[in-house]
């Protein structure tokens, strides 16, 4: 797939254009499961302990996007808005920590990425693209809370690895095109608390996040 591609990312005219894109989300904090590294679980030999769990919700996401067109490839940036629920569930009576948390999660974020069009040759007006690069994020968090819970941390600002697809299906009358798209991220930690400390690997930032999109403007330059 990849070296059919290569063969035909070349673009005959530079073109700007802005897109907006709507649609689901599913990810945000990604939290530690492994809880044999949680101190006064793992003295019994039990890494299955439920002691901690977490449970997200699909969200929304909304933003506008900008693709630079290049001779090969392109640039893309753009802004979007994510906004989903996660609940953080706490039941260790060893520790002391009993009940819940749940956050309202919204993120900010600003993606640079490396676009190139695959397939040009064989499907013309499909425009079929992936990208990949850098996202970072501005996460705001509104916390209520239940129980006898440990002290949390949320980090305002989190970046990572982006991937992404989109494919054009329609041309419209006036020339704009409506589309799919689907990303994929994987980030640095947004939340840090008993559960989810500095020095655990897994706890971080993810999603995936899928919709549709609206070419409303393209520009020869």
């Amino acid at each position: 797939m990849m070296m059919t591609a290569c063969s035909i990312t070349e673009i005959s005219t530079y073109t700007r254009q802005v897109s907006v894109r709507a649609g689901l989300y599913q990810g945000g904090i990604v939290e530690n499961t492994d809880m044999i590294r949680v101190p006064n679980l793992n003295t019994a030999g039990m890494n299955d302990v439920d002691a901690f769990t977490g449970a997200t919700h699909t969200g929304m996401n909304l933003g506008i996007h900008v693709l630079q067109n290049l001779k090969y490839g392109g640039i893309e940036t753009g802004a979007d808005v994510m906004t989903n629920k996660q609940v953080f569930s706490y039941d260790d009576l060893n520790n002391g920590f009993t009940g819940t948390r749940e956050f309202s999660l919204t993120q900010c974020s600003i993606p640079l990425t490396y676009s190139m069009e695959l397939f040009k040759k064989r499907f013309p007006q499909a425009h079929f693209r992936m990208k990949a690069g850098y996202l970072a994020q501005w996460n705001i968090g509104a916390v209520k809370e239940k129980g006898i819970l440990p002290d949390y941390i949320i980090h305002q600002f989190s970046g990572g690895a982006l991937l992404g697809f989109s494919l054009d299906i329609l041309t419209l009358p006036n020339g704009s095109k409506t589309g799919l798209f689907l990303d994929f991220y994987r980030g640095s930690r947004i939340y840090t608390d008993f559960y989810n400390q500095e020095n655990f690997e897994m706890p971080g930032s993810a999603f995936i996040r899928y919709g549709i999109s609206y070419q409303i403007q393209s520009k020869e330059d």
